[in-house]
């Protein structure tokens, strides 16, 4: 192992350790995206990232937090499970990294949230107690590889966030019961979204796009 690899290893150790005192202290689900979904697109060396929760009644994927994309499609933005990366990764429960999304058959553009500049994307399924309650995305301006280390990376912050969604207490998913400029995934997205229930089981191998090789 190289000085550099060590020294990622180690921010990485870091960053990993930080986001389970979160998970385990915060009391506020929305405090806890705003703080994870931040910092994991410097953790990645990404210009966006992303959540999307499930809700398993409808069959949709709604988006409750980014860092870089419009925030403006919170609570708004929705893709089917099996619809678009986001969906086929709920579906198939194993990340997918995609070197350049535009030459990608399950890309779908979702309007006023997704941007032309943004390139290559990882996705990858947030599970808690073995069921799939959303999807964790990050994406980049330039052409990206993902490697096997920071697909697991990524697994491992989305592993964080899921049990946390899992265990929030019924007051604080319900919209109405907190001011919306306080929390805007409880609030804007509903109780559905935020309790982040999913369905389907069994983890696989990652997948990684044949482009992206």
């Amino acid at each position: 192992m190289t000085a550099s690899d060590a020294e990622r290893k180690l921010r990485e150790l870091s960053f990993l350790h930080e986001v389970a005192q979160l998970a385990s202290s915060a009391r506020d689900w929305d405090e806890m995206l705003r703080v994870v979904i931040g910092r994991t697109t410097d953790a990645m060396g990404a210009e966006v990232s992303s959540l999307y929760l499930l809700e398993r009644s409808d069959g949709l994927l709604r988006l409750v937090a980014t860092n870089g994309l419009n925030r403006g499609g919170i609570g708004r933005a929705t893709l089917r499970v099996g619809e678009g990366i986001v969906g086929w990764v709920a579906n198939a429960r194993v990340p997918l990294a995609t070197r350049d999304v535009r030459s990608e058959p399950r890309w779908k553009w979702v309007p006023e949230v997704d941007e032309k500049r943004f390139t290559s994307m990882l996705s990858v399924p947030v599970v808690a107690r073995d069921e799939v309650i959303g999807v964790m995305n990050v994406q980049t301006v330039q052409p990206r590889e993902f490697g096997r280390e920071e697909i697991d990376f990524l697994q491992t912050i989305a592993n964080q966030v899921g049990p946390r969604g899992d265990r929030l207490p019924a007051d604080d998913r319900e919209p109405g019961r907190r001011d919306h400029r306080e929390g805007p995934v409880a609030a804007r997205v509903g109780p559905k979204a935020a309790r982040g229930v999913g369905a389907l089981r069994g983890l696989e191998r990652p997948h990684v796009d044949p482009g992206s090789r």
